[in-house]
């Protein structure tokens, strides 16, 4: 994945990754700058998917 992508990801984006590599994204709120979270395992992907969908 771009470095770009990955250092400033689109305000839009929620969840960002492949594979099982995937993050939650959230904002600084005072920055506003992305913040990743570790990994998620992929059974937390899915449900969160799922409950999003």
């Amino acid at each position: 994945m771009s470095a770009a992508l990955l250092s400033d990801p689109p305000p839009s984006v929620e969840l960002l990754g492949y594979g099982l590599n995937i993050h939650l994204v959230t904002r600084d709120p005072a920055t506003r700058m992305a913040v990743l979270s570790l990994h998620w395992p992929y059974r937390t992907v899915f449900f969160w998917s799922v409950q999003r969908g």
